[in-house]
């Protein structure tokens, strides 16, 4: 609604700190505005889901001060972006996060990894603030590190796929699918991918076709695979 992004990305001349800077286009050129911190320690597995329903972005990051899995809304003015009081998606440490946005469902869908398992836990929002609801949990006790920026909401289906590299077999990269109709999420069974085990994954949503492409790094050749998820 106002014709900009929003950059988010650790600063390594500020102690990889979470910063944000709105970004604005005009022909081929970008310009950039001030740059606003959101949070003051290093600040890994950042990611910025933008909230078509709110007009905001939520910005979700694992925080090494207390290891947690953390959220914050941002709301673009100009060329200027401020931020909402920080909340806990999880009550334990995590070692990675993913989120996406269901529009079938207007909420925030945000996957992370504690000790066991991997955990997803959606959340509605009105702007200002969350609104968590149950937390769920797939693959068990084993180790399933979630792939930064490298799930997709699909709209034909209404659910989500998040990738993961799984412990249990070698770190190989695998994909849940993930259904937030209601409160408490649910899922299909874990598909293996031909992906190899590099975390260097992506994950991108064809609307015309209605298929999930993900990318990864197989023997230093890149590799894609188109995915579609059953309805």
């Amino acid at each position: 609604n106002t014709n900009k992004f929003l950059v988010c990305y650790a600063d390594g001349a500020n102690s990889y700190r979470g910063d944000a800077k709105v970004a604005t286009i005009s022909g081929t050129s970008v310009s950039f505005g001030s740059d606003t911190n959101f949070n003051s320690v290093n600040t890994p597995y950042i990611n910025c889901v933008f909230d078509p329903d709110n007009n905001k972005f939520g910005v979700f990051y694992k925080d090494t001060g207390d290891g947690y899995a953390h959220g914050k809304i941002a709301t673009i003015s100009g060329t200027s972006v401020s931020f909402t009081s920080e909340q806990d998606f999880n009550s334990a440490t995590v070692g990675s996060v993913s989120a996406v946005y269901d529009t079938t469902n207007n909420k925030f869908v945000v996957a992370y990894n504690p000790s066991s398992g991997g955990k997803v836990r959606a959340a509605t929002s009105n702007g200002s603030t969350f609104s968590f609801e149950t937390e769920a949990g797939f693959n068990g006790s084993n180790e399933s590190i979630l792939v930064q920026r490298a799930g997709v909401f699909d709209t034909a289906s209404g659910k989500t796929a998040f990738l993961f590299r799984d412990g249990s077999a070698s770190y190989a990269v695998k994909v849940i699918n993930v259904d937030t109709s209601t409160s408490t999420p649910s899922f299909d069974s874990i598909v293996n991918l031909d992906l190899g085990t590099s975390g260097e994954a992506g994950g991108g949503y064809d609307s015309d076709g209605n298929r999930a492409v993900f990318s990864g790094l197989v023997s230093s050749t890149g590799r894609a695979q188109v995915y579609a998820i059953d309805p």
